[in-house]
């Protein structure tokens, strides 16, 4: 049985195979949308801060495949920075992200831009809900860098639904009901929710 995880960076963890379009993999998901992999031969399916760079057009297909795929007792487990925890932060006015301050310019990384204020980092921050701004880097780090769709707990649960899981369950970082899954979270990331279902 495989175990795939998709968007996992360089890093292809040890039993799993790595679906990522950067790093030299040139595994694209959003080119064959998982048509590849045979019915009823995955056991997990694991993605973190992934699918909200891929086109909103190939997500219902994905997920349809990640059903089909897997074998009857399999997980799919997604984390997604969640657009209703972002903006409720943002009213309630306690966005916080790493913010460096230099020559009295503001920047949120290395790679983004500066900017004038605060204020105009909350504003053009909470456009792109939390992450990588494709307008910001200009896709110097590959395709699909930046986010392209706004995730919630409950789009994420609509997505598997319609995909054809039923039982479905919100689940917190580096927790989970499969063993193995159980502290495979990489990297904790404010503002972040996770999904699980059984098939």
């Amino acid at each position: 049985m495989q175990k795939i995880e998709i968007g996992g960076n360089d890093v292809e963890r040890p039993g799993w195979t790595n679906y990522d379009i950067n790093y030299g993999l040139k595994r694209d998901v959003t080119e064959t949308c998982l048509d590849e992999i045979p019915d009823n031969s995955v056991e997990l399916y694991y993605t973190h801060h992934c699918i909200e760079h891929l086109p909103l057009r190939s997500i219902p297909k994905i997920f349809a495949n990640m059903y089909r795929s897997l074998q009857t007792g399999g997980y799919v487990r997604i984390g997604f920075p969640d657009a209703d925890m972002i903006i409720d932060a943002h009213i309630k006015g306690n966005f916080l992200q790493p913010v460096s301050e230099v020559n009295g310019k503001f920047k949120l990384s290395s790679l983004r831009p500066e900017y004038d204020s605060l204020e105009e980092i909350r504003e053009k921050h909470l456009g792109v809900i939390g992450g990588w701004n494709a307008s910001d880097l200009g896709n110097a780090k590959g395709p699909y860098y930046g986010h392209r769709f706004f995730w919630t707990k409950s789009f994420a649960y609509y997505v598997l639904w319609m995909s054809g899981f039923r039982d479905i369950y919100y689940s917190l970082c580096n927790e989970s009901k499969v063993q193995e899954l159980i502290g495979f979270d990489n990297r904790f990331i404010k503002y972040t929710s996770f999904v699980e279902a059984k098939k």
